[in-house]
């Protein structure tokens, strides 16, 4: 018996999906760890820095809000990963 037409779209369409979870996943996590790094300063993960020090410059001059930032932009990748995995 033949499959519909959608059946096969779906199909090569899933593996597309799959790729955004997974950048979304790690956009929720980097801004995971950026709060980490925020609310928790001299740790030994402060080394990561040394990867982009203008933007904990940029981070600490925004203050309070850089952890309200990123909490949001966090909050927001974890939903859409959560919701692309379910479909």
């Amino acid at each position: 018996m033949r499959e519909p037409a959608g059946h096969v779209a779906q199909l090569q369409t899933s593996g597309i999906y799959g790729w955004f979870a997974a950048f979304f996943a790690f956009g929720a996590t980097m801004c995971a760890l950026t709060i980490g790094l925020l609310l928790f300063p001299g740790n030994g993960l402060d080394s990561l820095w040394r990867l982009n020090p203008d933007a904990r410059l940029a981070f600490e001059s925004l203050g309070y809000w850089s952890v309200v930032l990123m909490l949001t932009v966090g909050t927001a990748c974890f939903v859409r990963s959560d919701r692309t995995m379910v479909g």
